[in-house]
């Protein structure tokens, strides 16, 4: 772990574990950027996450979450960030991401190719299948929240 000292190109996610830990994700490169300290400082860990953008990260606690991105892509970690497990989702890009516990979560996003109908909803129980679902009439599904959920 390093402290964050170069500039990043993008922070696109943030997600809040309490008032002293968030994790944040990003534009091209961008590894997971972590603070323990309420913002004050901030730490990256590992290598980029993927080389475009993750544009919305969950943390369920201090070591485990998902980041959802370009490409029709997720990730989860188990260990703040050191190693990613890859899925691929039929997308072009997913905007949201939740989580209901360390291993179900949903994501939404737009659909293939350049929002086109139909979007994307995705979820897993097991950290591991994913359930797809999609809607005709939802081209462009950007968010997801549930009540109690991780944001």
């Amino acid at each position: 772990t390093e402290v964050l000292s170069s500039p990043i190109t993008a922070v696109i996610g943030i997600s809040a574990i309490d008032g002293q830990h968030a994790w944040a994700v990003g534009g091209f490169d961008m590894p997971l950027a972590s603070t323990a300290d309420g913002g004050a400082t901030w730490q990256v860990t590992g290598d980029p996450i993927y080389p475009w953008d993750m544009n919305r990260v969950v943390a369920v606690n201090w070591t485990t979450g998902w980041a959802a991105g370009d490409d029709g892509e997720v990730k989860y970690t188990t260990d703040t960030g050191a190693t990613w497990t890859n899925t691929k989702l039929p997308s072009s890009y997913l905007f949201g991401v939740t989580a209901i516990s360390d291993q179900s979560a949903w994501v939404v996003g737009t659909g293939s190719p350049h929002a086109q109908a139909p979007g994307v909803i995705a979820r897993t129980i097991d950290a591991q299948y994913w359930e797809i679902q999609s809607d005709p009439s939802w081209p462009n599904i950007t968010g997801i929240s549930f009540v109690g959920a991780r944001r």
